[in-house]
């Protein structure tokens, strides 16, 4: 037996409904609405590579999904570091971090998965983007459940079994 694990993202696929509350910067023709628009060719972009939040709402019902990975299509220009918080309070007051990461030296844009144990008390969550050398650009964000595919085989037999 095999489990396989996968990230669906994309309308009505195990995608959490969320907005986008506030960032910390963005660029004329590049604002936050364009992260969540399910656009790959439009992009948030900052104005500068100082440390930059975005602050995101689950709205009702966020309890009604177990969240385990954020994924975002990003551009950090080079080396950055990424965290992803949570938090019961929309001030952000009590956020624990859920996941950090360090991806280093490369440009363009790129799909980077955060995952962590499945949580589901969460209305709040602040993607923060850090030791930036550029301003950052985000094309796309999922938040969301993963799947997992379980296989089993029998060998010398033709028994087979998916489970979905």
């Amino acid at each position: 037996m095999a489990d396989i694990k996968f990230y669906p993202y994309g309308i009505g696929a195990n995608t959490v409904p969320f907005q986008i509350t506030a960032v910390t910067s963005e660029a004329t023709g590049h604002e936050k609405i364009y992260m969540s628009d399910l656009i790959k060719s439009t992009y948030w972009q900052a104005t500068s590579s100082a440390t930059q939040n975005i602050d995101i709402d689950l709205g009702t019902g966020y309890e009604d999904y177990d969240i385990d990975h954020v994924l975002i299509y990003v551009d950090s220009g080079g080396d950055m570091t990424w965290y992803v918080y949570a938090d019961t309070q929309s001030n952000y007051s009590t956020q624990t971090e859920m996941f950090s990461l360090s991806p280093q030296g490369y440009s363009g844009f790129r799909l980077l998965v955060a995952t962590f144990a499945s949580v589901n008390e969460f209305r709040y969550w602040r993607i923060r983007l850090t030791n930036l050398s550029t301003a950052p650009k985000i094309g796309l964000i999922f938040i969301g459940e993963s799947k997992t595919i379980a296989t089993r085989f029998s060998y010398g037999g033709i028994q087979g079994q998916y489970d979905y």
